[in-house]
């Protein structure tokens, strides 16, 4: 017996299933972060270094 095949990919958040508008909210927010840029430019300060991994470790906020 095989099993069915999915119609649609599934995603989950906090334990269900999330929408479409959630999703589409999530990609949008993803490519925001991804259109400032990475910085590759020499720290000053080792703090400097770890401002720019703790921006890239945490999600952005929604507005």
């Amino acid at each position: 017996m095989s099993l069915p095949t999915p119609t649609a990919p599934f995603f989950w958040k906090d334990g269900r299933a999330i929408t479409e508008d959630e999703l589409k909210e999530a990609r949008a927010m993803e490519a925001k972060a991804l259109a400032r840029g990475i910085d590759f430019s020499p720290v000053a300060h080792p703090l400097q270094g770890a401002a720019r991994v703790a921006d890239w470790s945490v999600p952005p906020r929604r507005a």
